[in-house]
């Protein structure tokens, strides 16, 4: 959580609610670089914000009796 003391922001920062939140990315830039004290990813892990992306996802509802193995592998 965001304090006044360190006023920290993520853009993963997410308040608790009553409901579920789903987050899905198309792409992800590597998390740190090779060094502790701030240094970028190396550039083959970095995401440009000129790059074009396109991806898709399916959403299906699951019950107890799903087979959820086989829905694993099913092209949708």
């Amino acid at each position: 959580p965001v304090t006044p003391e360190t006023d920290h922001r993520h853009t993963n920062d997410v308040n608790r609610a009553d409901m579920i939140d789903v987050f899905i990315d198309g792409a992800m830039t590597g998390v740190g670089g090779n060094d502790s004290w701030g240094q970028l990813p190396m550039e083959q892990y970095r995401v440009s914000p000129d790059t074009t992306l396109t991806y898709s996802f399916t959403i299906i509802p699951l019950d107890r009796r799903s087979d959820v193995g086989t829905l694993s592998k099913t092209v949708f």
